[in-house]
């Protein structure tokens, strides 16, 4: 029996290890967009007033630390350390439910490979759905080989309503399920045990879909549901085998010990050394692994999906070793010394690169852009990098590689119109990155008549004057320093020379310049010296 300090040093270690990475390391763009749709569920109704990105039930687990935080980078820090505590509680109760399964020490060392994965310890607590699905897979695969199938069935449905990748564990459950069947007992009850499985999933996603066409409509819920994210599935819009490459680089213990794990799962079998468990855990596995490996955008976060299972296969495998030793103590010793150095040492030795990063820039952007936007300002930045204030166009929140490309295409009538319909929003701010930076060179232009640089990645409301505008409108009350390109202007019948501040109230305003006057909106704090050059927003947040 294992006694449950150990799993709780366990987990406890690796919540440690997420405190400092959280502390430390830049977010990734999707983040931003993740804290984003857990906020809007707090005063929107998913598919009546938005479109949600994925199935909500994970922005509901998302919450608790976007409500109660004082301001949008607070949220954040609060959302990955909740994100970290839900892990560590699967942690420790996944090892738990292993060591009843397996072996006390098969399912520790299960435990300790998955954690010491690179691609677990820095993207677990990333903002986003897939970890949490990922766990409702796992607890559902635990329950299927513990031959609890209505439960298993109800998680394999949760993860699906979580994020629709969950659908990869249920295909792998009912493979291992088939495999049983085939293999092991071909009778009415194992054939009963896949119907129950597959009706308990159901009928978990058919009484969300049943709920959510009551709130909103049939159509709407079944379009977010299953037709939009299936376009994005299928779709090859990123080259991305490359992060494969990194995972199985910095893991070739963790990886290759599964596949070896599997092999060594169905040798024991056909000896007669393992029983249908373990055909189920070799099944599940494989299927998974080749969902995963045909997956068409495997993001270093995707890796989450699959990691946990492979913990199963380590176990497993662990189990066959210590009751059936296929080599001499010698060996087996050499093989626990190269399970420690390659699967827990070595992918460790990354770390301290990680750790070395820093989150302050995007933490003063965030916060900066927040105190300058008032309740009812809109702002463009191309992802919703400040969850609680809106952009100001929807058709430029999340902009992607392939939609600012398609953009450049546009004929020009379309783009002017676009332009025309974000003057009319009238912004007050941009968050200026690589996803504006792409935007088509008339829009760009057009940005740049009407912002400047103000601090770090902020471009602020300063409206550039033609001497033909004799007269012209001002979005926003404030201080501006009157900035003539040559000479002096005169603004409202009053002479400015260049530096000039003037108090001007939102509306119209006569200008009898000669030449161009840029009118520079002036933030109530002066920004911190420290933070005035721009630097890239994300640069290296898939390199880590």
């Amino acid at each position: 029996m294992l006694r449950r300090p150990v799993p709780m040093a366990l987990a406890i270690v690796y919540l440690a290890l997420q405190f400092a990475l959280i502390a430390r390391l830049p977010l990734v763009m999707d983040e931003f967009d993740g804290a984003y749709e857990a906020h809007q569920v707090l005063t929107r109704v998913p598919y009546r007033d938005f479109p949600p990105y994925k199935t909500v039930l994970g922005y509901y687990v998302q919450i608790p630390p976007v409500a109660i935080a004082s301001d949008p980078w607070t949220g954040l820090m609060l959302s990955k350390a909740w994100l970290a505590l839900i892990n560590t509680a699967c942690i420790f109760g996944a090892t738990l439910m292993l060591a009843a399964l397996f072996s006390p020490y098969a399912a520790v060392v299960g435990a300790l490979l998955m954690v010491c994965v690179t691609s677990f310890f820095a993207r677990s607590s990333e903002i986003r759905v897939d970890m949490l699905t990922a766990w409702a897979g796992l607890f559902s695969m635990l329950m299927l080989l513990r031959r609890r199938w209505l439960a298993a069935g109800l998680l394999a449905g949760v993860s699906f309503l979580v994020s629709q990748k969950g659908i990869y564990y249920l295909l792998a459950a009912n493979a291992a399920a088939g495999a049983v069947w085939l293999f092991e007992s071909r009778d009415r009850r194992a054939f009963r045990d896949i119907i129950v499985f597959n009706a308990a999933a159901a009928a978990a996603i058919l009484g969300y879909l049943a709920f959510w066409s009551i709130v909103a409509t049939p159509r709407s819920v079944i379009e977010a549901t299953f037709l939009a994210p299936a376009t994005v599935a299928l779709g090859n819009l990123y080259d991305l085998r490359e992060y494969w490459t990194v995972t199985l680089e910095r893991n070739p213990v963790f990886y290759g010990g599964a596949v070896a794990g599997l092999v060594l799962i169905v040798f024991a079998r056909l000896r007669g050394r393992v029983g249908s468990t373990h055909v189920m855990v070799a099944a599940y596995g494989a299927t998974l692994f080749a969902l995963c490996a045909w997956h068409h955008q495997p993001w270093p976060y995707f890796f989450v999906i699959l990691i946990p299972t492979l913990m199963v296969v380590h176990a497993a495998s662990i189990e066959i070793l210590l009751r059936h030793p296929f080599a001499s103590r010698r060996a087996a010793l050499v093989a626990l010394a190269v399970v420690l150095l390659g699967g827990v040492a070595y992918p460790l030795t990354f770390l301290p690169e990680m750790l070395s990063r820093s989150n302050t820039y995007q933490r003063y952007v965030v916060r900066t852009a927040h105190a300058l936007l008032d309740k009812g300002d809109t702002y463009l930045a191309g992802n919703d990098l400040v969850y609680d204030r809106e952009q100001a166009h929807p058709g430029l929140r999340r902009l992607s590689a392939f939609h600012v490309t398609e953009m450049r295409t546009w004929p020009k009538p379309r783009l002017e119109a676009l332009i025309d319909d974000v003057d009319r929003r009238r912004p007050k701010l941009l968050i200026y990155d690589y996803r504006l930076a792409g935007l088509p060179t008339p829009f760009k232009s057009y940005l740049f008549r009407r912002y400047d640089h103000s601090a770090a990645s902020i471009y602020l409301y300063a409206p550039l004057v033609a001497p033909v505008e004799r007269t012209f409108e001002i979005w926003f009350d404030g201080q501006y320093r009157i900035e003539p390109v040559s000479g002096s202007a005169v603004i409202d019948d009053r002479d400015a020379v260049n530096g000039t501040v003037m108090h001007l109230q939102r509306g119209m305003h006569e200008n009898a310049s000669s030449g161009p006057v840029r009118l520079r909106l002036i933030p109530d704090e002066a920004a911190d010296p420290a933070m005035q050059a721009s630097r890239s927003l994300f640069g290296g947040v898939y390199d880590y």
